[in-house]
This record gives structure tokens, C-alpha cells and sequence, in this order.
């Protein structure tokens, strides 16, 4: 098949990624070619590092490596703990009369250092500080989005490291704010 085509898209969805194959190409370089180059254009997300003092504490923010699928994703680190925000959101039009935020806030046992045993070895439902913590996060977002938006956003933030000495609720509330500023949704907060 690829013999009868002259051009091939190879990468990104731009045009000036078109490239011309000839057919004098052995087939197996061929494909070496074409894997190359979009092993070259798929790596666009670059890794981004900001950090800021709050208080005593120093906050390292850090987008673009992991959950490259979401439509943003950072991890917060506040003195070892460390919190992954990711944020999904419809692209959708809908013609709902209310906004569909759905924030989950979600502690796993090894962020800890334990490993569940015996007869409970799996995460059970979310406990009441994780729903109150979810709320926390929710109820001061909420306003700061446009009025007329209302395009279903998914937010999840798992706690992945913990010090017993930082609470998971301030990194968990900058990692949703972040998340929220980089995906670029019509939000009016900082």
C-alpha cells in the first residue's frame, strides 16, 4: 500500500510535517523513517518546574510528564508531599442548566509506606476525610468559572507521597488550580 502513495503524514497534524518517500527506499528503512519521525514530533509536552516559597515551605510544581493524556497535569510538592492533579473536561457542547464539576480527592495506603494485608487488601470507598477534602476543593472552584460554561470537568488529585508533618490539603488545592489554569477552561481565578 505505501508504494502507491507518494506522500505519507507522518507526526503531528501540521502540514509542514508532510514529508515525500520515495519508492527506491528499501521497505524496512521505510518504516525506521516513519517511526523516527514520529517518535520526534509526538514529545512536544515539554517538562516545566516552578518553585515558590509559602511560608517556611518551598512548593515545586511540575507539569508535563506524567498523564500526558489528560488535558492538564501537574504534580505539587510540598516538603515530600507530593500530589498528582489531573484535569479532563468535555469538548462537547451541551445544553445543560448547571455546571458538572466533579472533584475526587483520592489517599492510597502507600503514599504512606503501607501496603494493605490480610482481609482488607483493596481501597475501600472514599473515606469522610477524602469526601470533605474533594468538598474543600470544590466549593471555592466552583465560582471562579464562567458563568455560561457548562462543559463537564473532571478533576482527580491522588495523594502519591505523604509527610505526616504537611496536611495533603493545601498541595491538593494549588495542584487543582494549576490543573484548571493550564487547560485553559474560561476560569477567573489565579
Amino acid at each position: 500500500h505505501i508504494k502507491q502513495r507518494e506522500t505519507l503524514r507522518v507526526g503531528s497534524f501540521k502540514d509542514d510535517h508532510e514529508k515525500k518517500i520515495s519508492n527506491e527506499i528499501p521497505k524496512k528503512k521505510r518504516y525506521n523513517y516513519i517511526w523516527k519521525a514520529n517518535q520526534r514530533t509526538r514529545t512536544k509536552k515539554i517538562m516545566q518546574t516552578k518553585e515558590f516559597k509559602l511560608g517556611s515551605q518551598t512548593v515545586k510544581i511540575d507539569t508535563g510528564l506524567i498523564a500526558k493524556q489528560a488535558n492538564a497535569s501537574v504534580t505539587v510538592e510540598i516538603d515530600g508531599t507530593v500530589i498528582l492533579g489531573t484535569l479532563v473536561a468535555s469538548s462537547e457542547p451541551n445544553t445543560r442548566d448547571f455546571f458538572p464539576l466533579t472533584v475526587n480527592y483520592n489517599e492510597k495506603s502507600y503514599a504512606a509506606g503501607k501496603i494493605p494485608g490480610s482481609f482488607f487488601k483493596r481501597e475501600g470507598r472514599p473515606s469522610e476525610k477524602e469526601t470533605l477534602i474533594s468538598r474543600l476543593i470544590d466549593r471555592p472552584l466552583r465560582p471562579l468559572f464562567a458563568a455560561t460554561y457548562n462543559q463537564e470537568v473532571q478533576i482527580v488529585l491522588t495523594l502519591v507521597s505523604y509527610n505526616p508533618e504537611i496536611d495533603p490539603e493545601v498541595p491538593a488545592l494549588i495542584a487543582a488550580s494549576t490543573c484548571v489554569k493550564l487547560a485553559g477552561l474560561p476560569f477567573n481565578g489565579t
